[in-house]
């Protein structure tokens, strides 16, 4: 591929989506209960609200929970 900053950014764009997409499919799993979000939230060391209108797949990405 040619050093194309343009290039570069989209493919950086897709790789972080693919690494946060098992995470979107996990969290999307309706048995999750409160407990359960509990230590979603201590593992990555954050705290959020899932019912919150404004938490997006990008909130979970600035969170860096990929790296989880």
């Amino acid at each position: 591929m040619d050093d194309n900053p343009i290039q570069r950014r989209l493919k950086e764009q897709v790789d972080t989506f693919k690494g946060a997409m098992p995470i979107v499919v996990a969290l999307r799993n309706d048995a999750l209960r409160e407990q359960h979000w509990k230590e979603i939230k201590e593992k990555i060391n954050a705290e959020f609200n899932i019912a919150d209108p404004e938490f997006t797949l990008q909130s979970l990405i600035d969170l860096n929970a990929v790296q989880f």
